[in-house]
């Protein structure tokens, strides 16, 4: 009986799969990025960050606890365009 992972075909599939995965990922990453105001993607650099904690959230066992987030401040490479943006702890991609 033929081991079906050693099919040329189905590992090309798993390659194909794989470069498409990794397309995904940079091309989200890119346009996260992206300058609202010259719209160039991967364009904004952070330039500083703020720590901060909002209201309070609490889970089944009753427990309290406050969210983290950040303000981001940052900048444009190719314009120069600055803007702020409010991210959860744990949202960085």
């Amino acid at each position: 009986m033929e081991n079906i992972l050693h099919s040329p075909i189905n590992i090309t599939y798993i390659i194909l799969v794989v470069i498409a995965l990794i397309a995904l990922i940079l091309t989200y990453r890119g346009y996260k990025k992206k300058c609202t105001d010259c719209e160039k993607w991967g364009a904004m650099r952070e330039r500083s960050r703020r720590i901060g904690a909002t209201g309070e959230k609490s889970n089944y066992s009753g427990d309290t606890s406050l969210d983290v987030i950040y303000e981001v401040h940052r900048k444009c490479k190719h314009c120069g365009y600055e803007d702020d943006v409010i991210r959860k702890k744990g949202e960085w991609f």
